[in-house]
């Protein structure tokens, strides 16, 4: 039985079995931690998993790999692109659904797959994307370059994603507050950062957010962001 992974690999499914082994040496060093006063982080801790990031590297198991944590990729994909332009090489992000790429200019046959640090053909990338996304038509356009508006969009929708776990709130708001910049964000963003600064029991904040987006757009749009707005200022009243 397998599972797709994050990077859109497949991975074995479930847990891996039990090992007394295992557990005991773990027991065992939980114990040699707190001997010598050393603080165990429990939640960062792990056993019995394919899968784990660890001291800024993600590892697998299956694959037998070591490799930058998946919602990671995209910021190092954009410093390497920054770091080829200082050496006069013109690099380009690809915003391939599901699955983010490098072009080089000069070489607009070839990409760079960031999540394995492999060079890629345009046909092996057609491929990966009907593999990731086997019920979606593959369109050339998926391999064009997108500016630095549309990488910064997704790298911080990869956040949202990364935080709406019920757990890291903290973490979400100041994402869902960095996307309100962009000139016309989604509705979902907005009703998601609204909804949670009102729980938090600023639903004045929120109104304010919301009435600066509000009020550079027009039309349908706007109407519903100050209809929010309203409903947002009255639990003050």
């Amino acid at each position: 039985c397998t599972v797709m992974g994050l990077d859109g690999y497949p991975v074995p499914a479930p847990t891996p079995p039990a090992s007394s082994l295992g557990d005991e040496r773990s027991r065992r060093m939980g114990e040699a931690y707190r001997a010598v006063k050393l603080i165990l982080n429990e939640p960062k801790s792990a056993r019995r998993a394919f899968q784990k990031t660890l001291w800024g590297a993600s590892i697998d198991g299956v694959r037998g790999t070591v490799q930058a944590p998946v919602e990671r990729v995209i910021s190092l994909a954009v410093l390497t692109i920054e770091i080829a332009s200082r050496c006069d090489v013109l690099a380009h992000g690809v915003g391939m659904p599901g699955h983010f790429l490098i072009l080089e200019a000069e070489r607009p046959n070839r990409l760079i797959d960031p999540f394995r640090g492999e060079f890629i053909s345009r046909e092996e990338a057609e491929r990966l994307f009907s593999y990731l996304n086997p019920t979606a038509e593959f369109l050339p356009d998926y391999l064009s370059p997108v500016d630095d508006v549309a990488i910064l969009n997704r790298m911080l929708n990869n956040l949202r994603s990364i935080h709406s776990d019920g757990k890291s709130v903290s973490n979400l708001i100041p994402v869902l507050e960095l996307l309100m910049c962009f000139d016309q964000p989604r509705l979902d963003e907005v009703r998601q950062l609204a909804a949670l600064l009102d729980a938090q029991g600023k639903p004045d904040i929120a109104a304010r957010q919301l009435e600066e987006v509000a009020d550079r757009n027009k039309g349908e749009y706007a109407q519903q962001l100050h209809q929010l707005v309203t409903q947002l200022w009255r639990r003050l009243n």
